[in-house]
């Protein structure tokens, strides 16, 4: 049982280094967190401060901090067990409260891609959060785009009950979810919520309290 207990505090201790926001200062002399009206440490940041070479290093490493220690995880542990459900999140959850940020980390989609990629079919993946996401970003545009995340995320947890017989990976995934769910709710942006098809014809507009 304890190696599950170490696994997870290895992926946890991955997903802590915040790529997205050291990388840019180091190399850019940037602060991420001060500069972006959100003060998240993320990829869209820092493509949007440090151009988009930057934002595509950090999405693929944010991407390999969750997947590599899952993968090599599925090859050691059960992935059927329930503890392995803290395996499989323990990335995502070191990601979104990281201890070297105050515990104040990221949004963890990245991480989260990563750490479903080890255990999950590329089709799961993809109807199960990225064609959500696509979805409800450019089809029936849904704003503010924190709405758009935590629809995806409910789709994931309905994909995952379908899919997968496997309890850790179950489990681990509902975990990932909420974490989405949570990051997005608390940073969910106050303006009002409208709902276009195809970005131009207006579905739903909520009108702005003055």
């Amino acid at each position: 049982m304890y190696k599950y207990f170490i696994a997870a505090l290895l992926g946890y201790a991955s997903g802590s280094v915040m790529y997205s926001y050291y990388l840019p200062l180091i190399f850019k002399g940037v602060d991420i967190i001060k500069l972006s009206d959100d003060h998240n440490p993320g990829m869209t940041n820092v493509m949007i401060y440090c151009g988009k070479p930057m934002g595509l290093l950090c999405l693929l490493l944010d991407f390999l901090k969750g997947f590599i220690p899952v993968y090599i995880s599925c090859g050691l542990l059960d992935t059927a067990h329930p503890l392995f459900g803290l395996v499989l999140a323990s990335p995502v959850l070191g990601h979104a409260f990281t201890p070297l940020l105050r515990f104040k980390g990221g949004k963890a989609i990245s991480s989260a891609f990563g750490s479903l990629a080890a255990v999950f079919q590329v089709s799961s993946i993809i109807y199960g959060l990225a064609f959500p996401l696509i979805f409800t970003t450019f089809i029936m545009t849904l704003k503010p785009h924190s709405l758009c995340i935590i629809i995806a995320s409910v789709t994931l947890i309905i994909t995952a009950l379908l899919t997968q017989s496997r309890v850790g990976i179950i489990l681990g995934t509902l975990v990932i979810a909420a974490v989405l769910i949570y990051k997005h709710a608390v940073n969910r942006s106050r303006a009002p919520i409208s709902i276009r098809l195809f970005m131009k014809i207006p579905l739903f507009e909520q009108k702005s309290k003055e």
